[in-house]
């Protein structure tokens, strides 16, 4: 019989369309530039973006990237990373979906946890169910992450905030 080859995902180009002519689709290579772009003009580390084991979402209009969010995959937990909306886009739930789409994808996969660093968003994600957990739980469950290893490698790890939540 036929071999039917099932790509990772079975709808890479699915967007969905959100308000103001606005769509939430997964991130594919050709977007790292402009993801690239969107983090460091917002202050975020670009590197690891888009690597094997990891998983990006974008929302854009027809013009540009408006925002994004990534998730580094480990064995039983994940790193959700790279959480950003233009800061003339926020306020319209554009990260909430974002981060939705995100959280949905790793629960339908069988992630049970997903962790985050964050110095100065930790309000937004204890409003999301994160809870405040140990920077070594995460150091321990996601040694690999690319995020992981580059806050080791910048001696960032001692002053970081971690969040977690149970799927």
């Amino acid at each position: 019989g036929m071999i039917e080859e099932r790509s990772q995902d079975s709808h890479p180009h699915v967007a969905h369309i959100l308000t103001f002519g606005t769509s939430l689709r997964k991130a594919v290579l050709s977007d790292l530039d402009n993801i690239t772009t969107l983090l460091r003009r917002n202050g975020l580390r670009p590197e690891g973006v888009l690597l094997p084991h990891t998983q990006y979402w974008i929302v854009e209009t027809d013009e540009r990237l408006l925002g994004a969010i990534g998730l580094e995959l480990g064995s039983k937990s994940v790193l959700l990373r790279s959480a950003v909306v233009e800061p003339q886009s926020r306020g319209k739930g554009l990260g909430r979906q974002l981060a939705s789409e995100a959280l949905s994808w790793a629960r339908s996969e069988g992630y049970a946890v997903v962790y985050c660093f964050s110095t100065d968003a930790g309000s937004y994600w204890l409003s999301l169910r994160f809870q405040t957990c140990s920077v070594d739980e995460v150091v321990a469950q996601l040694a690999n992450a690319p995020q992981v290893r580059l806050f080791a490698d910048l001696g960032w790890l001692p002053e970081e905030v971690a969040f977690k939540l149970s799927l």
